[in-house]
């Protein structure tokens, strides 16, 4: 059969000319769909075998314009492993992009969502784009399809999505149809009629009469896959025996047999079966596999019947139906070609980001030591799904591996506090704690298996101390009574804050924020004798912040630049980030505008650090509460003008944003969303300082909605909460609100000496002086940043021009390169728009610009 070349392999001529014409058919609508204004939806659906992938993606190639593929599987109903696979098809694009998708996470709440379609938009603002998933039949998870029903309806008119499948998913968008937003290419599109199936016959010089064309066609029904099979037979026998269609696809392994398996050599074959055995046929993974197998992939390049390779993707394709044959080959694999194969995809998987697939194909080799590396090099907060994903497979795991892999108790224990359950997470921590320690004392195993789980239980019990016990410095020296040298050397480093706060009272009990702290130094003198120590910095922090929530800023901030400085050595990023939320807190605090801009640059600083994979979220936590003080509701970053997020726990970064939720709710005026929150705070476990911060708040918005009785039994609640501890601060940062409410107060009950309210009027006229200084303070920073509002209006001409670059795209160098100027004039340019502006960061310079027409 004489061929020729197509991207380096072998091309068969019956595919050639029977997908040029599904391809041209298929240009010409897909075209029509992407050129269309309003069309922001196309669908693909047709049966296996019609041309359809092949199709859009030599219509997108031929486009010449950015699109980004996804390659759906059905492990991709994990919504992790989509994500991954969305990162993947991101980073053969735009590689750091595709960084910061990973570090926003799957987008599993509306404020993700939110969050990752304005990064989306801003990354990609001048680049019109298309986004093609394809096998979207496989789909079936409802978290997955909200996340593409939200994808999809979120597309702007010139960001266009094409989802290819045998059928559709269940994913509602009939509003959109209706309006005229989808544009839908079927099988019948697809297929060949008569006409086409004789030119075809003509192109191969194939003798076939207009009765039998007449016969295949009705038996086929213009079936691509079909007709390329019997053109096959035709050629080598010149008569057609009338399979219908149904015989003909249930026979159809039968004819891959004969007309393609036959031919291969033994060692294609093999290497045919074990690529099956994947997701994943990278370029780059293929070699891998084919290391060993001299001459495999030359051969290999000159099979393109069912196998081809795409150099746009960079990954061999290999058709459905003949993956399906080969699934039927699996026997023909030893158990070292299975494990050789399992290996060298899990390796690569894991390397390229895609956890799930990286666990599943580990423990399809037993390779535990690999799954538990895995974890010693992902965040903290792992995605929930990875978390669940693993759990699964430490409870398979053999009741053996746990006395024979290092660290696998440790690591299965760390997964179940992953995932919350603290019932399960206390008994099994006492069935591994009963099992090492019946092991001899030096044992290796027992040394660093109950390192790890005092660890653990350490972590867990400074989060959940509902009991008011804290012993968790108690479990950190066991720890370290069990720690060796190789386990230190190899163990992460620990950043203990996570949520709002570092002291995680739950009680208003008098002393016991006190008794916390207490317990959080014991816990840094115990770990004193190892450089990494486990609160780096927070010691130090914990002290300044229970100073700064009893009022005592000045006696509170040695702490917390100290805590800084402790926190830079050790790279211990969240302590830093909470440290400088603080001083931020105390710059307004002392109406000091210099301070607060340099803790604001020092916090933006933060972006730069890869390794602090939270930096984003807790940026835009810092400059939203700093826009709350300047009443700049506009200015808050998206997320955080949604929805609250769903309750996960109190410690978790959900809650921290939750806390900056309120403050845009309360300054909005937007009560009644508020006050349910709080409601829910009040049904569930929550940490001191937080609940009388909200307790404070809905007193306040119960007197600006009139409802006096209800302030005045929130102001008494917040009071009772606050007093054994003397709590002030969350009153004071109220500001003028909490001054109208005391004001108001004390009218209402002149002369007494104790309020019928329950508040003592000494109490009440000291917060109301707070309050004073506190509102003075805080409408300098006000006025300043007005000063600075005003003075955007006498830009000058290069600086509009600079500001006019960025909003259409242009990086910096561009800019120097189009303005004849240097790099650095271009950056102290951008730097004199961010002060005029008053921003830290180019989206948000061309947010205002565009809403404030500077442009």
């Amino acid at each position: 059969m004489n061929s020729h070349t197509v991207n380096g392999i072998a091309a068969n001529p019956f595919f050639i000319n029977s997908n040029h014409l599904v391809r041209q058919r298929t240009n010409e609508l897909l075209a029509n769909a992407v050129n269309d204004p309003v069309t922001t939806v196309i669908t693909v659906c047709a049966g296996a075998g019609c041309g359809k992938t092949q199709a859009v993606l030599d219509f997108l190639k031929q486009q010449g314009g950015l699109f980004f593929w996804v390659q759906i599987s059905e492990r991709d109903n994990t919504v992790s492993r989509l994500w991954e696979n969305i990162v993947a098809s991101i980073n053969r694009i735009d590689s750091d992009m595709a960084v910061q998708c990973s570090e926003i996470g799957f987008p599993d709440t509306d404020e993700k969502i939110e969050k990752f379609a304005k990064f989306r938009n801003d990354t990609l603002t001048n680049n019109p784009h298309i986004i093609v998933w394809d096998d979207v039949h496989l789909l079936k998870e409802p978290s997955v399809l909200h996340f593409a029903k939200i994808i999809i309806n979120v597309l702007s008119p010139n960001r266009k999505m094409i989802l290819i499948g045998r059928d559709l998913p269940e994913i509602n968008f009939k509003v959109l149809d209706l309006k005229g937003y989808v544009s839908h290419i079927r099988e019948k599109n697809l297929n060949f009629t008569e006409n086409e199936l004789t030119d075809y016959f003509k192109k191969l010089k194939l003798a076939v009469d207009s009765h039998t064309i007449h016969e295949i066609y009705g038996d086929t029904k213009g079936w691509v896959f079909a007709i390329n099979l019997i053109a096959r037979s035709l050629e080598r026998l010149p008569k057609y025996f009338g399979y219908i269609q149904n015989t003909f696809k249930k026979d159809i392994f039968e004819l891959m047999e004969a007309e393609s398996w036959t031919l291969l050599s033994g060692q294609l074959k093999r290497f045919l079966v074990r690529l099956s055995l994947i997701d994943h046929l990278s370029a780059e993974l293929v070699e891998i596999l084919a290391a060993e197998e001299t001459h495999v992939l030359s051969e290999l390049k000159n099979v393109n019947t069912y196998i081809r390779f795409d150099d746009s993707l960079g990954t061999y394709l290999i058709h459905h139906l003949f993956l399906h044959f080969l699934n039927t080959k699996h026997t023909i694999l030893t158990e070292d070609d299975k494990y050789k194969t399992y290996k060298a995809a899990a390796d690569w998987c894991s390397q390229n980001n895609f956890k799930i697939d990286a666990l599943n194909y580990y423990e399809k080799i037993n390779d535990y030591e690999s799954i538990v590396s895995m974890f010693f090099f992902l965040p903290l907060d792992i995605p929930y799904e990875i978390a669940q994903f693993a759990k699964g497979i430490f409870d398979r795991a053999p009741a053996e591996t746990f006395d024979r892999v290092k660290y696998f108790a440790t690591t299965h224990v760390n997964i179940v506090a992953m995932l919350g359950n603290m019932q399960e997470f206390y008994a099994l921590f006492d069935y591994y704690e009963r099992r090492f320690l019946s092991l001899p004392e030096d044992d290796e195993m027992r040394s660093i298996s109950l390192c790890g789980i005092y660890l653990s239980m350490g972590i867990m019990r400074a989060a959940c101390a509902h009991d008011d016990v804290y012993d968790f410095d108690i479990y950190f020296a066991k720890m370290f009574d069990n720690m060796t040298e190789k386990f230190y050397n190899s163990s992460p480093p620990l950043d203990c804050p996570r949520g709002p706060w570092l002291n995680l009272t739950y009680s208003s009990k008098k002393g016991e924020p006190q008794k916390y702290i207490e317990a959080t130094i014991r816990s840094d003198e115990t770990t004193a004798r190892y450089s990494k120590g486990i609160t780096m910095g927070a010691d130090l922090l914990i002290q300044g912040e229970l100073l700064f929530y009893q009022g005592k800023v000045k006696a509170a901030e040695p702490f917390v630049v100290n805590a800084i400085e402790s926190a830079i050595k050790r790279m211990a990023f969240e302590t830093m980030h909470r440290a400088l939320f603080y001083l931020l807190r105390i710059a307004v605090a002392e109406g000091n505008t210099k301070k607060a801009e340099t803790v604001l640059r020092d916090t933006e600083n933060l972006l730069n650090e890869k390794l602090y994979f939270k930096r984003y979220l807790t940026y835009d936590i810092s400059l939203g509460w700093f826009q709350y003080i300047l009443r700049r509701p506009e200015m808050f970053p998206e997320w955080l003008t949604e929805k609250f997020s769903p309750y996960a726990h109190t410690s978790g970064i959900q809650n921290f944003g939750n806390q900056i939720k309120a403050r845009y709710y309360f300054l909005t005026k937007n009560y009644l969303p508020l006050l349910s929150y709080i409601r829910e705070m009040k049904n569930r476990e929550s940490f001191l300082f937080g609940r009388i911060e909200m307790l404070a708040m809905e007193a306040c918005v119960y007197y600006k909605m009139k409802i006096k009785n209800k302030a005045w039994d929130s102001f008494k609640e917040a009071y009772e909460t606050a007093i054994p501890n003397d709590i002030q601060m969350p009153f004071i940062e109220l500001g003028k609100d909490m001054r109208s409410l005391i004001i108001a107060a004390l009218r209402e009950h002149p002369g007494d000496t104790a309020l019928s309210i329950g508040i003592p009027r000494p109490w009440l006229e000291s917060i109301k002086h707070k309050t004073i200084s506190y509102s003075k303070s805080q409408s300098l920073f006000i006025n300043a940043y007005q000063k600075n509002d005003s003075d955007v209006k006498t830009l000058t001409p290069r600086e509009k021009d600079v500001l006019t670059y960025l909003y259409n795209g242009f990086s910096q160098p561009e800019i120097a390169n189009k303005l004849e100027l240097s790099v650095n004039t271009i950056k102290m340019i951008t730097k004199i728009l961010y002060d005029k502006l008053n921003v830290h960061k180019i989206s948000d310079l061309i947010r205002i610009a565009a809403e404030q027409k500077f442009l």
